[in-house]
Formats: structure tokens, C-alpha cells, sequence
């Protein structure tokens, strides 16, 4: 089955200084076009939390979390590069986990939408607990990474945010955190975001596929 909607993030947890990161920053830097940074939608620049909007892309910057986010594709590995391209310039900002986001978005009629809770918790196991239970939200985790490095790969289905009729997100959260104690700056994240940019793409994309394959609605 294939998504309607592939909203992609990336984050960076860390001691981070927001009010740098503001679009007339990114512009001066050459990271965006001038016009771009003219043409940003800035909700906020404040020393606590930077949040603007570009036209491909919305930010969110606080002292402990940098976040890129698009729903536009094409846009993917540009967000990318600004995410890294930042990082490189403040390469001095202690950062201690990255994470790549993929969050597919699902139309569902209702009897699939009804069945798929059915197929991924046994209701029978809560018709003595709850009246008509349905299923919220499922998160199933990765603990010990396949490839060895340190972090998680976490799997949560839950209703979408982006389509309210009988919509469904599948969210999958590929976190990678410092793999060793050595240097306190950004670089050893930004390389590992680089090294496993296409690595992750493609994992999503192949978990999504089999898992719409085992639930067979």
C-alpha cells in the first residue's frame, strides 16, 4: 500500500543556542536563497525557541532539540543538507542523538481502518475490560540496533494527524545516539546522519511495504 502522505524529519538532541538558527541567519550563511529568508513565515525568534516556515520546509529549534520537517519529497535530501550544513557551521554544539523520522500517512475506508485494529491487538483480550475497545495507538521497539550502532528503531501506528477520515500513521523513528564518550561538538552525528541518510530511507520504505504485506487487510 502506498502512502498518501511521507512526512519526513530529522533531529538533533543537544545544548543547542535557537535564536542563531533564524532564516536571515540560514540566508546570510548561503544555506537558503535570500528571497527565501525575505519570504519566511516566522512564528517566533526568541532565545527559548526559533520557529519558522520555509516554502518546502518548517522549523523548530529549542535549547534541546533542532527539528527540519517537510511532507514535500523532492525536498528530502535538501533538508538534509541544510540539517548538516547548520551542524557543520556550530560544529562546536554539544549534540547527543539524531534522529531520522518517517511518518507515512495512510486513507483507509472503515472497514479496513476498523479491521486493521483488530489485526494488530486481540480484542477479544479487552471485551471483559473496556465496552467496544479500539485501538489508539501500538508501539512496538528495536532496542539492540541490527547495524550495532547505539540507539533505537521504534514503530508507532496511530491515527494521522494529516487525514481525518479513517487515516493511519505509521511512524518510524530511527534515533542513533554518540557512539562513543570522545569529542562533545556536532560532527560525529553529522557524519552519521550522512553515512545512514540512504540506509534509512530505504529501510523505511522496505518495513512499511512488509508490514501492509504480514497485516494483509
Amino acid at each position: 500500500m502506498s502512502p498518501e502522505i511521507y512526512d519526513l524529519s530529522i533531529v538533533f538532541v543537544g545544548d543547542i543556542n535557537p535564536v542563531i538558527i533564524s532564516p536571515f541567519w540560514l540566508a546570510h550563511k548561503g544555506l537558503i536563497q535570500e528571497t527565501e529568508g525575505e519570504n519566511a513565515k516566522v512564528g517566533i525568534v526568541h532565545n527559548e525557541i526559533c520557529k519558522f516556515d520555509l516554502e518546502w520546509a518548517s522549523f523548530e529549534i529549542t535549547r534541546q532539540r533542532f527539528q527540519v520537517r517537510t511532507t514535500k519529497e523532492s525536498f528530502f535530501e535538501v533538508s538534509k543538507d541544510v540539517a548538516t550544513s547548520i551542524f557543520r557551521l556550530l560544529k562546536d554544539t554539544p549534540l547527543k542523538l539524531l534522529g531520522i523520522n518517517h511518518i507515512f500517512h495512510y486513507r483507509l475506508d472503515e472497514v479496513k481502518y476498523e479491521k486493521l485494529g483488530k489485526v494488530l491487538v486481540p480484542f477479544e483480550n479487552w471485551n471483559s475490560v473496556l465496552a467496544n475497545p479500539k485501538l489508539l495507538q501500538l508501539e512496538m521497539t528495536e532496542e539492540k540496533r541490527k547495524d550495532g550502532l547505539n540507539g533505537h528503531y521504534r514503530i508507532r501506528i496511530s491515527p494521522s494527524e494529516l487525514i481525518r477520515s479513517y487515516g493511519v500513521s505509521i511512524n518510524l523513528n530511527d534515533q542513533i545516539g554518540r557512539q562513543s564518550e570522545k569529542g562533545t561538538g556536532a560532527t560525529e552525528l553529522v557524519d552519521l546522519l550522512n553515512k545512514n541518510w540512504k540506509l534509512s530511507l530505504e529501510r523505511a520504505q522496505t518495513i512499511s511495504t512488509q508490514l501492509w504485506k504480514n497485516l494483509d487487510l
